[in-house]
């Protein structure tokens, strides 16, 4: 299967919503601090976190450093 270089994999949306799930800024999906629904931004490869927690996916930086700003 080709990877999607516009959306995580699985297995990293998983992950990205495992620490937004223990984050204490998470209520009804939303973040606090960026107003994002996570479920949706935690998809995009080139979304992170608004206080690190997790960071854009290397699958799109890698294609497009610009992004990386």
């Amino acid at each position: 299967m080709k990877k999607d270089k516009w959306f995580v994999t699985k297995e990293e949306y998983e992950d990205r919503m495992k620490i937004c799930k223990s984050c204490d800024n998470l209520v009804l999906g939303g973040c606090n601090i960026c107003f994002c629904f996570m479920p949706l931004k935690a998809k995009f490869s080139s979304s992170s976190c608004p206080i690190n927690k997790w960071s854009a996916s290397d699958n799109l930086l890698k294609d497009d450093p610009t992004l990386n700003s």
